[in-house]
């Protein structure tokens, strides 16, 4: 199968948009969302709560502590995972828009 500018859809006149790599658009667009949610989930656990209920001595407190440095370190490195797979999909999918754009421009003139 060859990924062209000529390839069309069956029921549309609009030819299909895949990147220079032949990667369906329609997959940039849900690694963007998905990055999104990934982004939102990791912002939500950095978000400061409260304890559901006190600590009852030294040592539940130091683990208690350690448990959230660790969640907290885990969310830093999802969110900035999540904002390189979102800036990097979301580049490709600008240039595979704009680039079919102008293609589609010129056709029609």
């Amino acid at each position: 199968m060859q990924f062209g500018n000529n390839d069309t859809c069956a029921n549309y006149s609009v030819p299909h948009q895949y990147d220079q790599h032949g990667v369906f658009v329609s997959y940039n667009v849900i690694c963007i969302v998905s990055s999104l949610m990934s982004i939102c989930g990791a912002l939500y656990q950095l978000t400061p709560r409260l304890p559901r209920r006190p600590p009852r001595g030294r040592t539940e407190l130091e683990s208690m502590l350690r448990q959230n440095v660790i969640i907290c370190l885990l969310a830093i490195s999802d969110l900035l995972a999540s904002v390189g797979v979102y800036d990097h999909v979301l580049m490709n999918f600008v240039s595979v828009y704009f680039s079919h754009r102008h293609l589609i421009f010129h056709h029609y003139q």
